[in-house]
């Protein structure tokens, strides 16, 4: 389903949202007040505008509130949050943001940002995890505390039932869902038994799941 989404600031995050975004066939509207900026992206996002500043009569102009959602990716704190004050003023239905710290994310949420990203933090938990942790696959981080991750079933996971492993009393670690070649598996029971080459998708911390992975 194609969904219509706007980008505010193309900088290094902000660029990069927006080029994925339209690489998976999305219509993707850039805007920020760097012409240099604005221009590198034209020929890759549906719409590109630039602008001498963001305000609420130039959002308007863009029909803002029709879009599906809405990310803001400027680093400068306080524009970014006017900019959000003025989204969630104008309606915009879902918001997300680049927060610099956990204060700036904190302010964010009270505004009624939708979800609040933090570039720098996630991908240093990453970076970690894949340290400690090599075969991990892929990570999404929910909270400085929670991970979902996907990694290839552990030698000490072959054979074994996955309430007998007790993931969820010893190392906190819930199994979201195993994948076994072309068949997903969620939420599996107790006496699931796990087979070499099945895939996890898993929900727990770097540690307990460093510690199931090692």
């Amino acid at each position: 389903m194609t969904s219509q989404i706007a980008v505010i600031g193309l900088g290094l995050f902000g660029s990069a949202v927006a080029t994925t975004l339209a690489e998976q066939g999305h219509h993707v509207l850039g805007i920020d007040i760097d012409e240099k900026a604005a221009s590198a992206l034209m020929r890759v996002l549906s719409e590109v505008v630039t602008v001498t500043e963001v305000n609420e009569a130039i959002l308007q102009s863009l029909s803002i509130t029709e879009y599906d959602a809405v990310v803001i990716g400027i680093t400068d704190i306080e524009a970014s949050l006017t900019i959000a004050q003025m989204l969630r003023d104008l309606g915009v239905t879902h918001i997300v943001c680049k927060a610099k710290s956990a204060l700036h994310g904190k302010i964010l949420q009270r505004i009624g940002v939708d979800r609040v990203i933090y570039p720098e933090r996630d991908m240093g938990i990453r970076v970690a995890q894949n340290l400690v942790a090599k075969s991990i696959t892929g990570s999404i981080v929910l909270s400085a505390q929670q991970h979902i991750v996907t990694a290839p079933a552990p030698a000490s996971c072959i054979g074994h039932p996955v309430g007998t492993i007790q993931w969820q009393t010893e190392t906190k670690i819930s199994v979201l869902a195993i994948q076994r070649g072309a068949e997903v598996i969620a939420h599996p029971v107790a006496t699931f038994v796990m087979n070499e080459g099945d895939m996890l998708v898993l929900l727990g911390t770097s540690a307990d799941i460093a510690t199931l992975l090692k």
